[in-house]
């Protein structure tokens, strides 16, 4: 039997707080406490000495005295009753916590047991730099900036809304280079967010000074209810030589008015740092856009017009030139800009698109100012531009054409 009647109770506590692990013993009726006793008609002896046992501790904390984690052991009511035990909490996302404990007497008879709900109260932390690389790029190339260079998490607000802000002054005759956002026009930027950077669309750009050179910029973090914290350095080393990326394909044939599908064997680029690979991965961008028709990739169930694709994707075949079929020009071309790993490549490569029209049938009309042709047997007549007109019609295959 219960001998005593406590009812359910909460405790609030901030996230990543502490507070002080206040239960409220006295209530109820028919006994009183004092100084760690229990005194009442329905207690098994006037006077008992009451402690206090944690049969099952918080998940998302941790129950202190004096500073040091809870013993094993029981321990005195008084020590519940002073305020000397405190929930720290562990600065998790959990929200509530319990603790379960009873009261015994020197017997082991147990009085009550009884859990304590903990409400955590959320709190807007600051972001948390998780990855910062030093950044290293040749003199006068670009940097794609990844999530495994500049990295920060925060799970109280969303990738969005995790902004990085520049310190350092990029204009100084010192500084080695800029950030630059893909979206946005002109040269720098000194805001962008861990969403652009885990999208691919920040970039370090180097002026191209003497290499070899060491810079640190000075970057912080903040989110909507945090300001930026302290500034962490960002190392930038450049090195001599930027790689050249080149594109062996100078050509690729394409179908009119259908949706052809690129092979490995379209697309084949190299670097002057590696000759052995037979394949590189690369990423190209599309500079300067076909006239005839657009590039897409395979999303099922439809084909998604794209601005950027990779050799992985071509070697997946999901990645497609459509004809839109209004124009009957033979040739097309398309201009790319090519990136592998962290480098991107300033150089333009224009690829040509070789469209396959379909068979023709060619008719002809006499001229409307010579209606016939003389021709001496057995001889010849050189036909001249006003002799003649002549129609190229697209074929019929119904008709056998």
């Amino acid at each position: 039997p219960q001998w005593l009647h406590i009812p359910a109770q909460t405790l609030p506590v901030l996230e990543g707080e502490s507070a002080v692990f206040r239960v409220n013993v006295a209530q109820g009726t028919n006994y009183s406490l004092a100084n760690g006793t229990l005194s009442g008609p329905y207690l098994p002896a006037a006077g008992t000495h009451i402690s206090v046992e944690v049969i099952s501790p918080p998940q998302y904390g941790q129950l202190q005295l004096a500073g040091q984690p809870l013993p094993d052991d029981p321990l005195p009511l008084t020590e519940l009753q002073g305020n000397n035990i405190r929930y720290i909490h562990d600065s998790s996302e959990e929200m509530r916590d319990y603790v379960t404990m009873r009261l015994v007497t020197e017997q082991t008879l147990v009085l009550t047991t009884l859990t304590v709900q903990i409400d955590v109260q959320p709190v807007d932390d600051a972001p948390q730099l998780v990855n910062v690389s030093k950044l290293v790029l040749a003199a006068g190339s670009k940097l794609l900036v990844t999530s495994s260079m500049l990295g920060a998490v925060d799970a109280d607000s969303s990738q969005k809304d995790i902004v990085y802000h520049v310190l350092t002054d990029m204009d100084s005759v010192a500084a080695p280079g800029y950030f630059k956002h893909r979206d946005i026009s002109g040269k720098r930027v000194t805001m962008f967010t861990q969403h652009d950077v885990s999208t691919n669309r920040v970039l370090f750009v180097q002026h191209g000074q003497t290499p070899p050179l060491m810079f640190a910029i000075n970057i912080t973090v903040s989110n909507p209810g945090v300001s930026a914290g302290d500034a962490v350095p960002v190392q930038i080393k450049v090195e001599a030589t930027a790689p050249v990326l080149s594109l062996k394909s100078k050509s690729i044939d394409v179908n009119f008015n259908e949706t052809t599908i690129l092979r490995p064997s379209d697309l084949v680029a190299s670097t002057s740092f590696d000759h052995q690979r037979p394949r590189l991965k690369v990423r190209y961008f599309i500079a300067k856009l076909p006239s005839t028709g657009h590039f897409a990739i395979n999303t099922p169930p439809a084909w998604i017009s794209t601005l950027n694709f990779s050799t992985a994707t071509i070697d997946h075949g999901r990645i497609a030139f459509i004809h839109h079929g209004q124009s009957a020009q033979s040739r097309d071309s398309v201009v790319l800009r090519l990136a592998s790993g962290t480098y991107e490549s300033e150089m333009q490569h224009t690829v040509l698109l070789n469209i396959q029209l379909p068979f023709e049938t060619v008719s002809t009309t006499l001229s409307t100012k010579k209606n016939s042709l003389d021709v001496n047997e057995g001889g010849n007549v050189h036909l001249k531009k006003d002799s003649m007109v002549v129609q190229i019609l697209p074929s019929s295959p119904e008709n056998g054409d």
